[in-house]
């Protein structure tokens, strides 16, 4: 992904994601090009810096929680939105915003469910040209 992608994806989101993405630290799994546009994106949006320090020390007290968003699985109601909307581009760029905020296991999910999209799709294509093949439909 190139530096210009990573800023228009930062440029959608709200200020909360970017301060919790320019603020990550290593464990969080963020790329430095992802923490990089997130800075660039909040020095242009001019967000103050009582908002930084605030969205920081909830960030601290989930981390210390053992509030690990790294570790959250797809609802079900995602994996079947992933699998039945596989085709459409829109669903690679969403998985993205998963990798972004540091939802790792949930990046991962949503890249098999959408495997699993395009595998039900060609499986669906063969059987449809089986049928017309074999003249069951016509």
């Amino acid at each position: 992904m190139s530096d210009r992608d990573f800023a228009r994806t930062m440029g959608g989101l709200p200020d909360e994601g970017l301060i919790r993405i320019a603020h990550a630290q290593e464990e969080d799994g963020y790329l430095a090009e992802a923490i990089s546009a997130a800075r660039a994106e909040l020095d242009r949006r001019n967000v103050s810096s009582d908002d930084i320090t605030e969205t920081v020390a909830v960030a601290e007290v989930e981390r210390l929680s053992g509030n690990h968003r790294d570790k959250d699985p797809l609802s079900n109601s995602q994996w079947l939105c992933f699998v039945i909307f596989a085709p459409l581009t829109l669903t690679m760029f969403v998985t993205l915003i998963f990798l972004f905020r540091g939802e790792i296991r949930k990046f991962k999910e949503a890249w098999l469910a959408i495997a699993t999209g395009y595998a039900a799709l060609c499986a669906l294509g063969v059987l449809a040209f089986a049928l017309f093949a074999f003249g069951v439909l016509k």
